[in-house]
């Protein structure tokens, strides 16, 4: 702010031929890029310009994301059979106590016995869901159940 009107002048055109000076640089360097490219008759110059190494990690990183996608389905389910088996046994537990003759109204005694079994149902769930989607809790729960050399034939 304190500088006069010249140096402002200068700052600014410096700065904007430093713009320009990189913008050049980086056109340049994606024109060689392409240029590469086409020249080795590539359609994805990015696929040729991986090593072993890199494609190696690329692997490791999709087989990382594939077991994430598959954990959060399995939580997704687990979390979503709790909610639908517990919640309309704490609503229950919640509101009766404070309504109880309009609650023993609306719900009859097998309704109520019903709710609870639901909830009761999600310690049945767990296991299956589990047995279902891991190979690792359904080989642990295999041994358990059946022995640990059922599969050998012993």
């Amino acid at each position: 702010a304190e500088q006069g009107p010249q140096q402002q002048q200068q700052t600014t055109s410096f700065i904007k031929s430093s713009g320009k000076a990189k913008l050049q640089k980086l056109k340049k360097f994606k024109q060689q890029q392409q240029h590469n490219g086409d020249r080795h008759g590539d359609s994805h110059p990015e696929e040729r310009r991986l090593t072993p190494q890199s494609k190696a990690a690329h692997q490791r990183e999709k087989l990382e994301h594939k077991r994430e996608r598959k954990a959060a389905r399995t939580l997704a389910i687990i979390t979503g059979c709790f909610l639908i088996c517990w919640i309309p046994f704490f609503l229950r537990a919640t509101i009766c106590p404070f309504c109880a003759d309009l609650c023993f109204e609306l719900i009859p005694d097998s309704g109520h016995s019903f709710i609870l079994w639901l909830g009761y149902m999600n310690s049945l769930l767990n296991p299956v869901i589990y047995t279902i989607f891991s190979p690792d809790f359904r080989n642990a729960f295999s041994k358990i159940l059946f022995g640990r050399y059922h599969r050998r034939g012993y």
